[in-house]
């Protein structure tokens, strides 16, 4: 969870590894070990609720909608990139 959290970026979203850039596929994959380590029988309560501070949700919130486009109204998996309908899927 530590490491997984440690790919968040200044903008919200998760690279694939420490300081790279933020990408909805990453993201989507980060969200997705974390809600399955919170699921494990053996973490305890104290331990989830570490794990759910680890993660700055307000600003992932904030980066998941900008991935949104006004014009074309799909998403995109990057800040300033085009839309691109796989990422309907990842966010």
């Amino acid at each position: 969870a530590m490491y997984v959290s440690s790919c968040q970026t200044y903008e919200g979203g998760f690279g694939g590894e420490f300081m790279n850039e933020a990408h909805g596929g990453y993201t989507y994959c980060a969200l997705g070990a974390l809600v399955l380590l919170l699921q494990q029988p053996w973490v305890t309560k104290d331990e989830k609720e570490h794990m759910e501070q680890l993660v700055e949700w307000k600003k992932l919130r904030g980066w998941l909608v900008r991935r949104q486009m006004s014009y074309e109204g799909g998403f995109n998996g990057r800040c300033n990139k085009l839309v691109d309908g796989c990422y309907s899927f990842w966010q």
